[in-house]
């Protein structure tokens, strides 16, 4: 036992553990607030769409969509209006951008299995769709489909447009052809003849539609939203592109804009998902800045500063203890 007495014990220094600790904990908060964490937070709810000079067009894989934070969004089946079911597909990563003339949105989610040909009646497409209010900044709309006071704009992406249909009824796999027409001549395709937007060769693979409610969804005049997918190591990664200004009614223009709302659906093939029978989100707000993305180089400064400062102070702390312990 130490002979120390409480006069000794009074006059030794304050100790510094607590400040110490104190310090650790503000720097670590520094730091988080240096790069945007929130470790509080349980879900992110804003998608920011950050500025940039050139926008990556339709390239998933361009080098920018590195230097931008995902929000994973939550996915459940649709329970709304019949089909009902779906849900195969539990989050989606999603990231936007924008330059002067248009807003990117960039969707990524796990799927095992690329399903992008629908030539038989018992397969359907990979798919995923933005959704968000006809008139940008309105009132919320109803999630599924909108309402007869509050039309939706949504935008669809299915892997089988873009892999196209087949140009000959001798393509189609196990297809059959009683006889086969003139060349030039689509009688062998009545869907695409009477303008079935999905049966229709280089239309793009989004469809830009509009709804007001359940069975009233139908394709926009203005087929102004581009897309692409490409699927790699189980995954799919689609680009939207569209411009920012509306280009019609029941579209949202994004020019000058600061927030609006915005929801997202996947579909997966392989579950036999299509129509109703989907996975879906909640409205997410969609935030459009005038700050440029992040640098890459910055955020790992900050994160290996952070980590110097915080192991920096845990040495201290234990090297106070020690101290005291042989004072003691």
């Amino acid at each position: 036992m130490s002979d120390t007495t409480s006069a000794e014990i009074a006059r030794r220094p304050p100790s510094r553990r607590p400040l110490a600790a104190l310090a650790g904990v503000l720097i670590a908060a520094a730091a988080l607030q240096t790069l945007g964490a929130n470790p509080a937070t349980s879900a992110v709810t804003t998608l920011v769409a950050h500025r940039v000079g050139e926008g990556p067009e339709l390239d998933p894989e361009a080098g920018v969509w590195d230097r931008v934070s995902a929000v994973e969004v939550p996915l459940t089946a649709q329970q709304t209006s019949y089909p009902m079911g779906g849900g195969a597909v539990k989050t989606v990563d999603v990231q936007a951008l924008h330059d002067a003339d248009a807003l990117y949105v960039r969707l990524s989610w796990n799927d095992a299995v690329r399903d992008d040909a629908t030539g038989r009646a018992e397969d359907f497409s990979d798919a995923a769709a933005i959704e968000l209010p006809g008139t940008a900044g309105a009132s919320v709309p109803a999630i599924c489909m909108g309402q007869a006071d509050g039309a939706v704009n949504i935008w669809q992406w299915r892997a089988d447009s873009q892999e196209g249909l087949p140009s000959s009824s001798s393509d189609l796999g196990n297809g059959v052809a009683d006889i086969e027409p003139p060349a030039g001549d689509d009688l062998e395709y009545p869907a695409r003849n009477a303008g079935n937007p999905y049966a229709l060769l280089g239309a793009g693979a989004v469809q830009n539609l509009t709804a007001v409610g359940f069975g009233t969804i139908e394709p926009l005049a203005d087929q102004a939203v581009e897309g692409l997918g490409e699927w790699a190591d189980g995954r799919w990664s689609v680009v939207y592109k569209r411009a920012l200004e509306a280009p019609g009614n029941d579209q949202p223009t994004f020019a000058g804009l600061d927030k609006t709302d915005i929801a997202f659906a996947v579909w997966d093939g392989a579950r036999d998902e299509r129509n109703g029978i989907k996975s879906v989100s909640q409205f997410l707000t969609l935030q459009l800045s005038d700050k440029g993305v992040p640098g890459k180089s910055l955020t790992a400064l900050w994160i290996a500063v952070a980590t110097v400062l915080v192991v920096g102070a845990g040495v201290l702390i234990m090297g106070s203890a020690r101290r005291r312990r042989k004072v003691a």
